[in-house]
């Protein structure tokens, strides 16, 4: 039976790769990140979009929260992993696990953005420990998928669920509407950034 509970850490819009390249976003990113969704017909991202804002250090004051909020979560996941003498390569893949189930090897991989031979050595240190077991993937039996072992996991869980009660708290401060928009806008955030560290990773200059 799937563990019925969530490691991944609470400010994870981003995945790693995500975080790495957030500190890089030029202004011009700053201003679309502050607008709203635009169609489909119009998706293209203009520069001028600055000049249409009314108050650019709103925006200003956005982005650094949002950095200093991407700071934070990797503060926490640090100390997360020192408590539990385990890498944040671990750790991460570990929360992946227990968040989607019952991932392939591959599905790890592309989540950490590592090598097979680097995947594998993650997932042989957490089944040393006892936190997952290698399963035949229940979508194709030829196919190998990791399964988190919820006796194990259950103890960890419980490093999560002051900073859970935390979050729930801080969101009755905020309408159904305003919490929508920030949704919203965080989605948008974490595809713009995914995109841009793809095309960095490609080795486009610009």
């Amino acid at each position: 039976m799937r563990p019925r509970m969530r490691l991944v850490p609470v400010f994870d819009m981003f995945s790693a790769r995500a975080r790495h390249f957030f500190g890089s976003l030029s202004q011009s990113d700053c201003a679309q990140l502050s607008q709203p969704l635009r169609s489909s017909a119009s998706e293209s991202f203009a520069i001028d979009r600055v000049a249409e804002m009314t108050d650019l250090h709103s925006a200003e004051r956005l982005m650094s929260a949002l950095r200093l909020v991407s700071t934070a979560e990797q503060r926490h996941a640090k100390a997360i992993s020192r408590r539990l003498s385990m890498n944040a390569s671990d750790l991460n893949a570990l929360s992946f696990v227990v968040d989607k189930g019952s991932p392939t090897t591959g599905d790890v991989g592309r989540q950490l953005d590592l090598s097979s031979g680097a995947v594998t050595g993650v997932i042989d240190r957490l089944m040393k420990r006892g936190f997952v077991e290698r399963v035949s993937d229940p979508r194709d039996r030829r196919k190998v998928a990791v399964r988190a072992v919820a006796a194990m996991i259950a103890p960890i869980s419980e490093l999560f669920k002051p900073i859970e009660s935390g979050m729930a708290e801080l969101l009755t401060r905020y309408s159904e509407q305003q919490i929508v928009t920030i949704a919203h806008f965080l989605e948008q955030a974490a595809e713009l950034v995914l995109a841009r560290a793809e095309s960095l990773e490609r080795g486009k200059a610009s």
